[in-house]
Formats: C-alpha cells, structure tokens, sequence
C-alpha cells in the first residue's frame, strides 16, 4: 500500500510486481486462483481449495454470461422492433 501511495501521477507502476505480490499472499492464505472474480457473481463462494468445486464456481459463472447476453440481445431486438 505504501508503495502505491508513493507513485507520483507520471510514474508508471510496476505491474508485474504487484501482480507477483497478489499471486504470493493467494499461496501464502491458500486461494485457489479460479478465474471468476467476487465483482462478476451475484453471491460470490467461499474460500474453497476443492478442484471440483473451482470447475462448478467457473461453469456457473460461464452459464450467468451467457443467459445476460440472450436476455440482452432480446432486449436489443424488441427495442428495434419499434
């Protein structure tokens, strides 16, 4: 954190330092890095270390883009419609 508030608006972070700090402390608290992210499901999981557990999470999330697109793609449609 002290490293980010000490950047100066014309510095560029480095990424893949914090990318690397990220990756260490997931390993370190025994997070599985699954792919889905808490922001993009409705009631995120908890903490899991179960293989099987990660595919069903990433299905679910797969299965909840593809029902947005269809209902956002009927809606594109009904309003063209008019």
């Amino acid at each position: 954190m002290h490293y980010c508030r000490a950047l100066r608006f014309e510095n560029r972070p480095n990424y893949e330092n914090m990318r690397k700090l990220f990756r260490d402390l997931m390993a370190k608290m025994n997070y599985k890095y699954d792919y889905v992210f808490d922001w993009s499901l409705i009631d995120p999981p908890k903490r899991t270390t179960d293989n099987n557990l990660d595919q069903n999470a990433r299905s679910e999330q797969t299965q909840k883009v593809n029902s947005d697109k269809k209902s956002s793609a009927h809606k594109s449609s009904v309003l063209c419609n008019y």
